[in-house]
Order: C-alpha cells, then structure tokens, then sequence
C-alpha cells in the first residue's frame, strides 16, 4: 500500500483538524467551571495522559499516526494495551474531556465526543490492517474486549 491517503491519511487529516478545534474552542470561549467540574476534570486529564503517554512509551518507534503499522512492528499486549486495544486514542478522548469540563466548555466537550466517534471509525480500518498484519490479532481482539475507553468501549 502506497501514498499517504492510501494508507488511511484523510483519517489522520481529520483527527489533526479536530485537535485545532478543540483548540481554538478552549482558547475563544469556556466559562468558569465549578470546583467539583474541575476536579473531574483534571483527573480525567491525568488518567486520559497516563493511558495515552504509557502506551506512547510502550510502543516507542512502531508509533505511527497512520491506521497502517510500521513495517517490522510487534504486537503489543500488555501494559496499557492489555485495558484497551487503541490506548492512545482512548487517552486523547479522556484528556480533550477532561480539558473541556475543566473549562466548563461544551464547545470542546462536542470536539471531544467528535474525536470519539472519528476514532471508533479510525480503529474500525486500523484493527483490519492489523489483523493483515499480525495472525495472532483476533485472539487478542477476544483477551482485551474494549477498542478505546478501558472498561467501557
């Protein structure tokens, strides 16, 4: 498979273009959001960075924004990746949340539930070049259940 688009590109073009939205939204409007709001908010900042910063380390160079994997790449299947199939996405939903409750900002709370839905269409072409890829994938797909928000989705 050549070429960028060819390789799953227009869904990384449209993830970059929903993280310079959610963006702008926290920069231009928000409001002041109650403590607890904060609170929860920043907890989910710290959690949705640790799941998405963990499985970034885990992966170190097979890390690619594309849906296709890296040529001589190795299935992953623990650490963050034994919670969910796609950690760093899951991690970048919960952080982006996480920043629009902190803000009490529904604006990025929309851009948040939007990289949500982009991502499950992402992950959807990511786990069928992967199970190109890697014989041992459906099994795994079986052990660890949930594609993006551990013990949820």
């Amino acid at each position: 498979m050549e070429g960028f688009f060819a390789r799953g590109g227009w869904w990384v073009v449209a993830q970059f273009t929903l993280f310079g939205l959610i963006a702008v939204a926290l920069a231009a409007t928000g409001g002041d959001a109650p403590v607890w709001l904060a609170v929860i908010g920043g907890v989910a900042v710290a959690g949705g960075g640790a799941l998405g910063g963990t499985a970034s380390w885990q992966l170190r160079h097979q890390i690619t924004a594309l849906p296709v994997p890296l040529p001589g790449g190795l299935l992953i299947d623990d650490g963050a990746f034994h919670l969910v199939r796609h950690p760093i996405y899951g991690g970048l939903v919960i952080g982006s949340a996480g920043l629009a409750a902190m803000d009490a900002n529904l604006l990025a709370l929309a851009g948040s539930l939007s990289l949500l839905v982009l991502f499950l269409g992402k992950t959807r072409l990511e786990e069928r070049f992967l199970t190109d890829r890697y014989p041992d994938y459906p099994d795994y797909r079986r052990r660890v259940p949930h594609r993006l928000l551990p013990w949820v989705l």
